[in-house]
C-alpha cells in the first residue's frame, strides 16, 4: 500500500491536516511505549525520548490546529509549545479546554511579568523539543540537563493526553 502527501493539497483545511497528525504522533508515542512493553530489553533514553517528542509534537500540533481554527489569519506558528499554549489559553480562556504541555518548563513563586522571560531563557538553554530529539547540543556538547523516564508514567500520560485532546478535539472541530 502507498500513501503520499497528495491527498493534503486536494481536500481539508490547514486545522484538519494539523489535526490529523497530531492524532498520529500521538498514536505514535503510545504505540512506541506498548511496543517497549513486549520488548524491555529495548527500553533506554533513545526510545522513550522518540515516545515522549512525539508526545510532544502531538500537542503542538493540536495547538496549532486549535489556534488556526479560532484565528484563520494567525501567522506565527512557531515551534515554541509555552508560545503557542499562551495564544491557544488567549483563543481558550474556559478552564475546560486546558490542556497540560507535556515536558513544560514551570516556575513556582514568580510575578507574570517575570515569567514569560524565565520561560524564554528556559526554552532557549534547554531546548526540550531539541533535547528529546538529538543526543547532542548542536555545537557537539552533552545537553547540560538531565531528562529521565518512567515508562508506566510516561504510558499512563500519554494516554490521558491523547484522550483529553480527542476530548477537545469533538468540541472545537466538530
Amino acid at each position: 500500500m502507498m500513501v503520499s502527501n497528495y491527498e493534503y493539497r486536494t481536500e481539508g483545511t490547514p486545522e484538519q491536516e494539523y489535526l490529523i497528525f497530531s492524532k498520529a504522533y500521538l498514536s505514535a508515542a503510545i504505540a512506541i511505549i506498548e511496543d517497549l512493553e513486549k520488548k524491555p530489553e529495548k527500553y533506554n533514553y533513545a526510545h522513550a525520548a522518540t515516545a515522549a517528542f512525539n508526545l510532544r509534537l502531538g500537542t503542538e500540533l493540536f495547538l496549532k490546529a486549535a489556534i488556526i481554527k479560532k484565528d484563520k489569519e494567525f501567522k506565527k506558528l512557531n515551534h515554541s509549545i509555552n508560545s503557542l499554549a499562551r495564544t491557544y489559553r488567549k483563543l481558550y480562556p474556559d478552564s475546560f479546554f486546558h490542556v497540560d504541555l507535556p515536558f513544560e518548563n514551570k516556575f513556582a513563586g514568580f510575578i507574570e511579568e517575570n515569567l514569560e522571560t524565565l520561560v524564554k531563557q528556559a526554552d532557549q538553554q534547554h531546548p526540550t523539543d531539541q533535547i528529546l530529539r538529538y543526543p547532542r547540543h548542536k555545537d557537539g556538547s552533552h545537553w547540560n540537563t538531565l531528562m529521565a523516564f518512567n515508562l508506566e508514567t510516561l504510558k499512563e500520560q500519554s494516554i490521558m493526553h491523547s484522550a483529553k485532546i480527542d476530548e477537545l478535539s469533538n468540541i472545537i472541530f466538530k
